[in-house]
């Protein structure tokens, strides 16, 4: 991951070739950074033809919250997310080595805990239609790219695994079936899931 101006640095990516890096992590804010999409559509421009200049990938990502925080207000976070990528996922659906992250963290550490069964809690489920309103709006501007649903914290117990597959379930029921070869669902690997024994 890096800040705008060190993006922006053709150094930067140079540097990170030359370690045998592939892939950099572009997360984009709108409210929390006071610009709009198409106000910053330029600078991933640039960043876009640094990657390839250097023949890289570029994970794009919006992450406008804290961590956790789109749960807080799910509606309004999803509108603004649902923005960003109707602009963004339409710019470089036909670009080779740029692929999408929906969003980083929306769920609160904990929150799928209780997901496994036939009746969820309300907040996972009002969290999973509102991913699921972002995902479809990403696909229809961007039928083929690779579109990993968002980082998730870490699985936080020995049953993490299956509480993540019921929520795959679940997402993927929610609509048309989900194009498993061109989506993904990631989680972040904390120290927690590495101490639980989760590898």
């Amino acid at each position: 991951r890096t800040t705008a101006p060190k993006a922006l640095d053709p150094t930067t990516w140079s540097a990170a070739r030359a370690l045998g890096l592939n892939t950099m992590r572009l997360g984009v804010k709108t409210t929390t950074v006071g610009k709009t999409v198409a106000q910053q559509l330029a600078v991933i421009d640039q960043v876009v033809e640094l990657a390839r200049t250097n023949r890289m990938y570029v994970m794009l990502m919006f992450a406008d919250d804290a961590p956790g925080a789109f749960e807080d207000n799910i509606p309004v976070n999803r509108d603004k997310a649902i923005d960003f990528w109707s602009q963004a996922a339409l710019r470089y659906k036909d670009v080779p080595h740029v692929f999408y992250e929906m969003i980083n963290e929306p769920e609160r550490w904990g929150t799928w805990a209780n997901y496994i069964g036939s009746s969820p809690a309300n907040t996972p489920t009002a969290l999973l239609v509102a991913l699921r309103a972002i995902h479809d709006a990403m696909r229809a501007a961007a039928p083929d790219t690779l579109i990993v649903c968002p980082s998730s914290t870490n699985m936080q117990s020995a049953t993490g695994a299956a509480r993540y597959l019921v929520v795959l379930q679940k997402f993927d029921s929610m609509g048309a079936p989900i194009d498993w070869t061109k989506t993904a669902w990631s989680f972040h690997h904390y120290n927690q899931t590495h101490i639980l024994g989760i590898n």
